[in-house]
């Protein structure tokens, strides 16, 4: 398992697109989809520092069977020590040549009875060749900069953390994969780390 501790190529250019824009380019055959039920296309985590820290992340997967409809059918958000908000999320899929967005409404995204800090989601339309994505923020509510896991169960071709703070920060990276970026003051002032075609753990 590979992680990245700090404390204080289906993506264009160097950049994560923005939710929602999805082309099918984002379709196409990946190294891993003979060996992996779905790939991660991008997982991307920003930390921003402040009075009330909090972590923006955003995930893309590309489904390749039956398997892992499971896995990325629904999602539990969120924890007494991570209150979620802004959630975004939506299912992908060709049909007839054109890609068809099915984003989860508002409403549909529940709160847990048992917790104000849960958020439910289930996504619509989840079927093998589609892709899901979700986007959400978390305040966090315990101290220090959050671990950024580079490595899943499922292989990543694109793995991303910012960290949005100006105090200098060190940092370590467990498990020997070598950053593809990285850049101590990304647009001046932030640390950013790019890792690429990480594979899944068994």
């Amino acid at each position: 398992m590979c992680i990245l501790t700090a404390r204080a190529s289906v993506i264009s250019g160097q950049e994560v697109p923005e939710f929602g824009e999805v082309s099918l380019d984002d379709f196409s055959e990946t190294p891993f989809d003979s060996t992996s039920a779905s790939v991660i296309l991008f997982d991307k985590a920003t930390y921003i520092a402040g009075f009330q820290p909090a972590v923006e992340r955003h995930i893309r997967v590309k489904i390749n069977n039956k398997s892992a409809l499971k896995t990325w059918g629904e999602f539990r958000l969120g924890s007494f020590f991570e209150a979620t908000t802004k959630v975004k999320a939506a299912t992908y899929v060709i049909e007839g040549g054109e890609i068809v967005s099915h984003f989860v409404e508002k409403e549909a995204i529940i709160k847990d009875v048992k917790s104000r800090s849960e958020r439910l989601v289930a996504l619509n339309n989840v079927r093998e060749g589609c892709i899901v994505e979700l986007m959400f923020r978390s305040a966090i509510r315990y101290p220090g900069v959050p671990s950024w896991f580079i490595q899943h169960e499922e292989p990543v071709l694109w793995s991303e953390y910012l960290l949005m703070s100006s105090f200098r920060s060190t940092y370590v990276i467990y498990g020997g994969v070598e950053p593809f970026i990285f850049d101590p003051k990304y647009k001046g002032r932030y640390y950013r780390w790019v890792f690429r075609n990480v594979p899944g753990f068994i």
